[in-house]
């Protein structure tokens, strides 16, 4: 190898071996210049993963303070009336002092000429359903996830969520409060009415009647309810109602009236008798007996005594006639029965005789009697006054019964009697008695026959019968001829001898 070569190879060399150190230096700035960057890049990233986490920390919080707040959300309105931010019970006084505004505006009336009715919001249940709309106020976004919650509670704030409060009523209060103006206009019609008797003409005095009035209840109801409806809660209704004519008109009665039924009977000739019927005829005379009111004869003549100016004269007592203060009396009872019979009323009480009595057929009697409380009486079933009208002249004892005639024309009333048995008097007895003299003859008891009968109510139309009704029985009871006679001479001491 020449000089050259070697000094070529050596140089070479030498250069050779300067490169190297450059090239580690170079690798080391490099990988000290990629050392930096890698934690430059790592520290930014944590830096930005801080930032992030922070960020979306920051959000949770916005978040879960803007989802769990105890208030109704921004945008919430109800009627107009903005609930945002305000707790339950602030919205709800906040809804109330309203709705007490709007319930003092309530002032309904129902007017009929001059009468005036008004009608609260209280009297028809008017309400609100503020429980309800508030409830569906606070559960506004209250549903999901908290990320879906806060979206909405967003959207509410920007776009408002409207509700409405409904306002209701009682239909049933309003019926009543329809019913309670109709009950103070109704009226009855009031019926044309005898409220007179003039006793010397026979004739009554009617008194017209007058007009009602009815509420048309339906129409007032359906005109309330469709204010109410329709939110007039001012409104002033008319009332409509129909005037209501009689049922019953003076003319109507003019031809209902008249005598309703009379008897009469012959008295006997005795003066005493006649002059005790006579004053119970007169305290029975010219009664007026009201509708549903119970007539009695003992009340109407009271007791039978002799400062009523009564005279003793023949009664049965313990089966035999006897004298006694008002004797006779029971003829007039007696007839007085038999002219109720015929008017259609209705006997409440009629007892007959213990014996038979000749003024009136068997049944047909009315037995009265202080002492024994028997009595007769009617009940006044018409709808009208009953006058009783009795007279007595000449022995003949008349009853009449004037009023509302309750028996259709053409239809009469009277009465049947079957015997059912016959009991006949036992022989006459004879009792000498010392008290008379020689010859003479007293009858203590008359004969009488007895009797069981039952008597009929028999309806006539035009003469002909149409119905017999058992209408009550009678016992009579017998009795025996009991005739006291003087001694046949003064010798004879037989008494109470037959």
């Amino acid at each position: 190898m020449s000089k050259s070569d070697m000094s070529s190879s050596a140089g070479a060399r030498h250069r050779k071996n300067r490169g190297g150190p450059v090239l580690l230096a170079l690798l080391a700035v490099a990988l000290l210049a990629g050392a930096v960057f890698a934690a430059n890049a790592y520290y930014a990233n944590v830096r930005e993963q801080a930032r992030v986490a922070a960020e979306e920390e920051a959000r949770r919080q916005l978040i879960w303070n803007a989802v769990h707040r105890e208030v109704i959300y921004e945008g919430v309105v109800v009627d107009g009336v903005p609930l945002g931010g305000l707790t339950l019970d602030q919205a709800r006084a906040k809804l109330q002092s309203r709705e007490q505004a709007v319930l003092a505006r309530v002032a309904l009336s129902a007017a009929y000429q001059s009468q005036t009715f008004p009608i609260t919001a209280e009297d028809i249940g008017y309400r609100f359903d503020t429980d309800d709309v508030l409830k569906q106020a606070w559960n506004v976004a209250r549903t999901g996830s908290d990320e879906s919650r806060y979206e909405e509670i967003q959207r509410v704030a920007r776009e408002g969520y409207q509700i409405s409060v409904t306002r209701t009523f009682s239909r049933n209060l309003l019926r009543a409060a329809a019913d309670r103006i109709a009950d103070q206009l109704d009226q009855d019609a009031v019926n044309a009415t005898c409220d007179g008797f003039d006793e010397k003409a026979l004739t009554f005095h009617f008194t017209e009647g007058e007009p009602g009035l009815a509420v048309n209840r339906d129409k007032l109801y359906d005109d309330l309810v469709a204010a109410v409806d329709a939110d007039n809660v001012t409104a002033r209704l008319s009332v409509t109602a129909d005037v209501v004519p009689p049922a019953v008109s003076v003319a109507d009665l003019d031809g209902k009236f008249g005598m309703m039924a009379t008897f009469t009977t012959t008295t006997t000739n005795v003066a005493a008798r006649n002059s005790n019927i006579n004053i119970a005829t007169q305290a029975i005379n010219l009664k007026m007996v009201l509708p549903g009111e119970v007539f009695s004869v003992n009340a109407a003549t009271g007791a039978r005594t002799a400062d009523k100016g009564y005279q003793e004269a023949g009664a049965y007592r313990n089966g035999k006639l006897v004298p006694e203060f008002g004797g006779g009396v029971c003829q007039v009872s007696s007839t007085f029965f038999n002219a109720l019979i015929r008017s259609g009323l209705q006997v409440t009480e009629r007892n007959n005789h213990s014996l038979t009595v000749s003024y009136v057929p068997l049944g047909h009697d009315a037995a009265i009697d202080g002492l024994t409380k028997k009595d007769l009486k009617f009940l006044n079933t018409t709808d009208y006054p009953v006058w009783i009208v009795a007279h007595f002249e000449n022995r003949k004892l008349s009853f009449a019964l004037y009023g509302c005639k309750i028996l259709e024309p053409g239809v009469e009333l009277d009465m049947r009697t079957e015997i059912l048995l016959e009991i006949p008097p036992g022989p006459p007895a004879t009792i000498v008695d010392l008290a008379l003299k020689p010859g003479e003859k007293v009858v203590d008891t008359a004969a009488h026959t007895g009797y069981k009968t039952v008597t009929y109510l028999v309806t006539k139309k035009d003469g002909k019968v149409v119905s017999e009704v058992q209408l009550h029985k009678s016992d009579y009871a017998m009795a025996t001829q009991v005739t006291h006679v003087g001694p046949a001479s003064s010798t004879d001491s037989s008494i109470g001898r037959r």
